[in-house]
């Protein structure tokens, strides 16, 4: 029987969305030890599958399927994408052929075999929803506008010249090639559509400065024309040196008052760095400049800033570098692999840089400050340190006149303007260009409007009947039972052709007449212009959460299958709220990629968040279940044991994920190993990795984490509101929150969340689903709020919560009463808080402390580095918490639980035991003692039940000595002796013959112990020391088991005997050695396949063998 807390359907969780009246009542049953001993179907782990560039074969498939079936994976999520990837089979299948769909029916049959959950990615590639079915008309769009300047009086036809209608990011601006398309994407046709949208006729008070000559600190010359004729796809080009600052200068003729400037310039591609951070200064003699402005050329084309009026005939632009200009990986690289092929990445030195400005503008007026930026033309990870940057006044709303309706055919204007100077502003949309990526040629395209329900809907039912058809007899949701929406990539995006109607619903008011700010023009005033920025933004966000994920939640739901959903993973690639974007999915996503533990390196900020965040939607929403793409590595070619992958995944285990979803096991159509890669991204975990056969205990010992970690519901003291503008990995994507609770567990809410499902239960906050929380901590950006949030916070109070944190300053939103907000905050926070109450407190821990809050789990240890994570979930009878040391060393600690009246027990989750441990229990709390192993995890479970015998530790002692002399036989093909040869434990790396050295593989040590006696009484354990990597035990012909990690220690009572006893150990290091060995300029025979470069020919060998020492212990 499945015993775990009931996953919420989609059917509830959608009532959950919709509307905070509806009540939930979740049953949280009681687990099984013999199925955290033999972990069931679904808690097995999946692994992603890529078909690499067509390169897929029958053969292949059937036994990359057997072999994940042998080591306890439970499914695959497949992919089909093009990363640069060579042919190495004799006729690659496209995408979609009928051979391809062949192939495709071929592997649904095998996995059903094995009970497989099979999924497939929500496009070609992995990012996002895209194809070359999407029509121009449903592709991502952008706004584009011209500019017609004319005098008031005339009776001249007014001919307004088209907006841009170039696919591309910014205006004319084209859209570059993606980070990772080759020769084999290049366009013959790009894909155009253009639509207007309104024009407007503004009241201009004065025109654009006029520069007359530009110079530079280096005396060559710039061409001034190409940077103010209009166009954004010419410029001038120069070089900034490594050293000295190339400087811009600008002379206007004469001194005028400034107030804003814009500046265009390509920019470097999503996830690189900027080179320069460049500044602007002014000056009126030409020699004494100040600095007024800087920006980073990183998000927009173009950027504007606003400043102070400054008097000035001169400015000048310093193209600085900048300070954060190395493009750094989400993964520590292996030491010495091989550099990038065909790239040349940002290393942030010191270097000639080109610089090439597309379009300059100086202006006497003032500019929406950052207005590219704000209107979703780039992205921000922070957009209110932008906001408020200077109290410039605009045109009034009420004197912008809509003159929509006079727009002919012909693009004349029928309408006369009355006096004064005008500008008249055409405003239309064009497509961004952004395609599926990486995908085969044949199946890129454009990528589907996010904000369009009916397009989203459209492209996805599309897409699930080609693998219908794909699939033969197997029905979708039978065959193919899940998608996975990857992270998104596709970069900003800002309208939709039911912008209007959307805006109105979801903010109150009408978007024409503040449209205009879109284009930078200050409406009534800088203040108001931002706020309707922010909510422009935030119905950008909306729609991409309900009109793209929320669709395709639906649609999927109608098949009867699985949405997995990842949302930003990392930074802010797009406008969204990662809960909000995953709240409809059945499985809940995050990602972690893979970090350097040796080094005490953690995983990048970025993932703390992104997986957080997952896991509290999954805890409100109902799910239960949270997914993650784990272990993504890059530029680390097969360089990862159990051993090392251990810590990270129990560092995933901590923040949330109860589903991991290994990145990646890239599809083998050859034996020829190690094989086919994800160009330099991901696991190379597949049946060709040296140590495949032997992966069977650390599967498992990720099943026995899920099983646990799937039991009862998470438990949590205290709901943390992060607030409404960033995103939490946007917000924490240099570093992890400093502000969470470290003893108590906790989840992420959001506006949604409270707004529409938090109410109050006997003081403590509730959800539809049943998570409770004893309190609410006000953290992130939540000194500003909206209004509807402050005055559902007044509810929660009144009705008796708890809300821990400052007083917020104001909304963000224009839509909402100032006045009326700062009375309703005063009043809050002055102590008018009906039965709750409202704690000013600068960080959690004193709040929680003020609260009365104790500490759930905390622990004492001699030194000040150790560092424990914890996760608390409890069923009808059992308190279950998970703990991982994340320090690789022995030390002693003494943990202390928040439980008393039930017995702990300890759940080894690598042997599967269960053992009684030594307690004490006083005044409501568990403290245990115990001896922690390097990087130790494992479970306390508090049960009412006695589960196992009490057993006192026993010191063990040494009750025979192995001889050091092992006969040891290395598998052949890999370059090694052919014959056996006699070995003393020690590193192979360090052997003087290169056969031994460079081998990678499986060596096989045997030696023969003599015993006269046995103890009576008492196990026997065979103690190996230290194995890189994995060691397989044998007694006497019989597999014992194979371990993974330290202690390399196995329990062989039952298989010793009087006499004369075999030991034999399989040991396996990893293919790094080897594929150095390969590397070697004067090497001429090698043993290893790839596509792609590995290692340098110096890089550091690994640790290899069976280190020892050995010996046989009694207990």
């Amino acid at each position: 029987m499945r015993f775990s807390l009931l996953p919420v359907s989609r059917a509830i969780r959608t009532l959950l969305v919709g509307s905070a009246m509806t009540s939930l009542s979740v049953v949280a049953g009681s687990m099984s030890d013999a199925e955290f001993q033999q972990p069931p179907q679904y808690a097995k782990p999946l692994v992603w599958w890529h078909w690499m560039s067509g390169n897929v074969t029958e053969d292949g498939i059937a036994k990359d399927l057997a072999w994940m079936n042998r080591v306890g994976i439970g499914g695959v999520q497949n992919f089909d994408a093009h990363l640069m990837t060579p042919k190495i089979v004799d006729a690659p299948v496209q995408y979609m052929s009928d051979d391809w769909q062949q192939k495709f029916q071929f592997a649904l049959t095998q996995a059903q075999q094995y009970d497989f959950e099979f999924g497939i990615a929500a496009s070609p590639g992995w990012s996002e929803t895209g194809g070359p079915w999407v029509a121009p008309k449903d592709g991502m769009k952008k706004i584009s506008w011209s500019e017609t300047y004319v005098t008031g009086g005339s009776t001249k036809p007014i001919k307004l010249a088209p907006p841009p209608q170039t696919t591309g990011v910014f205006q004319d601006y084209a859209q570059g090639t993606e980070m990772f398309q080759d020769d084999s994407h290049a366009k013959v046709h790009v894909p155009h559509y253009y639509e207007d949208i309104a024009v407007y006729a503004i009241p201009l008070s004065a025109t654009p400065v006029e520069i007359k000559s530009v110079a530079t600190s280096y005396g060559e010359p710039l061409s001034l024309a190409l940077m103010q004729d209009g166009s954004y796809t010419t410029g001038a080009a120069t070089v900034s040196g490594p050293h000295e600052a190339l400087t811009i200068t600008f002379d206007l003729g004469e001194l005028r008052t400034l107030q804003s400037a814009s500046f265009a310039m390509p920019i470097p591609g999503m996830f690189l760095p900027a080179a320069f951070a460049p500044v602007v200064q002014a000056s009126a003699d030409g020699k004494h400049f100040t600095d007024v402005a800087d920006f980073v050329v990183e998000t927009s084309v173009q950027k504007t800033v606003s400043f102070a009026p400054v008097q000035a005939r001169y400015m000048r632009l310093v193209m600085r570098a900048n300070p954060n200009g190395k493009f750094e990986l989400p993964s520590s690289s292996a030491p010495g692999a091989a550099p990038l092929p065909g790239f040349k990445l940002p290393t942030g030195e010191p270097q000639a840089s080109p610089v090439n400005l597309l379009e300059v503008a100086f202006y006497e007026q003032p500019r929406v400050h950052r207005f590219e930026d704000k209107a979703g033309f780039g992205i921000v990870e922070d957009y209110y340190p932008l906001s408020y940057q200077h109290n410039g006044e605009g045109v009034p709303a009420n004197d912008i006149i809509d003159v929509t309706d006079a727009l002919q055919a012909d693009g004349t204007l029928a309408w006369t303007p009355i006096e004064g100077n005008w500008k008249i502003l055409r405003v239309g949309y064009s497509l961004t260009g952004k395609e599926n990526h990486p995908a085969t040629p044949e199946s890129t395209g454009l990528e589907v409007d996010k904000y369009d329900p009916i397009a989203v809907r459209n492209y996805i039912e599309y897409y699930l009947q080609s693998y219908a058809k794909a699939s033969g007899s197997n029905k979708l949701g039978e065959g193919v039972k899940a998608l996975l929406n990857d992270s998104i990539e596709v970069g900003p995006s800002n309208w939709t052709p039911a912008m209007f109607t959307e805006f109105k619903q979801r903010r109150g008011y009408d978007l024409r007449p503040w449209l205009p700010a879109l284009t930078g023009v200050v409406v009534n005033n800088a203040q108001d212009s931002d706020k309707f920025l922010y909510d422009f933004r935030l119905t950008l966000a909306e729609m991409i959460a309900d009109n793209h994920y929320g669709v395709i939640s639906k649609v999927l739901d109608e098949y009867n299958m699985i949405h997995y959903s990842e949302a930003l993973e990392s930074g802010r690639p797009s406008l969204g709220d990662g809960m909000r974007m995953r709240r409809t999915a059945d499985i809940p996503m995050a990602a972690m990629w893979s970090f350097d533990t040796n080094n005490k390196i953690g995983p990048a900020p970025q993932y703390w968040s992104d997986i957080r965040e997952a896991a509290s939607v999954a805890h409100i929403y109902g799910q239960n279940k949270v997914a993650a793409e784990s272990l993504t590595a890059a530029a680390s070619p097969w360089a990862f044991s159990p051993r090392d992958l251990q810590p990270m995944l129990d560092m995933e285990f901590a923040l949330g994920v109860n589903r991991p979803i290994i990145h990646t096991s890239v599809h083998q159509p050859l034996d020829n190993g190690p094989g086919l890669s994800l160009f330099i991204f991901g696991q190379y975990f597949n049946r060709l990795e040296t140590w495949a056969e032997f992966a069977k205990p650390w599967v498992t010992y990720i099943s026995r984490n899920t099983y646990m970690l799937q039991q009862g519901r998470f438990y949590a003291d205290v709901a943390y509101f992060y607030g409404e503008e960033t995103p939490l990995t946007a917000l924490h994507n240099d570093k992890p929150s400093q502000d969470v609770p470290r003893e108590n567990g906790f989840d992420y809410v959001n506006a949604d969340i409270i707004r529409d499902l938090l109410r109050v239960d006997n003081g403590q906050l509730v959800t539809p689903s049943g998570q409770r929380y004893k309190v609410l901590y006000l953290g992130g950006t939540s000194e500003y709020m909206s209004l509807s949030v402050l005055k559902k916070l007044a509810a929660l109070v009144k009705d008796g919560a708890t809300i821990i944190g400052h007083k917020p300053l104001a909304s963000p939103s224009l839509q909402d009463d100032q006045a009326e907000f700062t009375a309703l905050a005063n009043a809050l926070w002055s102590g008018n808080s009906g039965r709750g109450r409202v704690i000013e407190a600068d960080d959690i821990t004193t709040g929680l402390k003020k609260a009365g809050v104790k500490a759930d789990f905390a622990y004492n240890a001699k030194r000040d580095d150790t560092e424990l994570f914890f996760v608390h979930r409890h069923t009808d009878s059992e308190e279950i918490y998970f703990y991982t040391h994340r320090q690789n060393r022995n030390e002693p600690v003494t943990l202390r639980f928040a439980v008393s009246d039930k017995t702990p027990y300890h759940y080894n989750a690598v042997t599967g035991e269960i053992t009684a441990v030594d307690y004490k229990q006083k005044r409501g709390v568990t403290e245990i003692k115990r001896e922690l192993a390097p990087f130790e995890s494992g479970y306390i479970v508090f049960a009412s039940d006695e589960r196992v015998s009490a057993k006192k530790p026993v010191k063990a002692r040494t009750f025979a000595s192995l001889d050091n002399n092992w006969t040891v036989t290395f598998q052949p093909g890999r370059g090694a002796p052919l014959e056996p040869v006699t070995m003393q434990a020690g590193n192979w790396a360090n052997s003087n013959d290169e056969r031994i050295k460079y081998f990678s593989g499986t060596a096989t040590y045997q030696q023969t112990v003599e015993l006269k006696q046995l103890p009576n009484g008492k196990s026997l354990v065979l103690d190996l020391g230290d194995v890189r990597e994995l060691v397989e035990v044998s007694v006497n012909g019989k597999v014992v088991d194979t371990l993974w990690k330290a202690p390399y220690q196995i329990d062989v009572t039952d298989f010793l005997t009087l006499g004369n006893n075999t030991i034999a150990l399989k040991v396996t290091n990893l293919w790094v050695n080897r594929l150095i060995g390969d590397a070697q300029p004067d090497t001429k025979d090698t043993f290893t396949f790839t596509t792609v470069p590995t290692y340098v020919p110096d890089a550091p060998l690994r640790e290899s063998g069976l280190l020892g020492p050995v010996a046989i212990l009694t207990k």
